[in-house]
């Protein structure tokens, strides 16, 4: 069974490339500090500035809203 996306659901075949389903909602307090993250895993720690991550979410086309 296909859904209507193209992909097989709990499969492990790889999302379009040109489909960009993710929108992120923002705490507009978080301008000008620097975010931490835990990606994938809680062992590490990520930094970037909140800049920073409005350019990749913009380089991926994705949408986003500051509250």
């Amino acid at each position: 069974m296909k859904s209507s996306r193209g992909w097989i659901p709990f499969s492990k075949k790889e999302f379009k490339k040109d489909y960009h389903s993710v929108t992120f909602i923002i705490d507009k307090d978080l301008k000008n500090k620097t975010l931490l993250a835990h990606p994938n895993v809680n062992t590490m720690t990520v930094s970037m500035e909140y800049s920073d991550l409005i350019k990749y979410i913009e380089y991926h086309h994705n949408k986003y809203y500051e509250i």
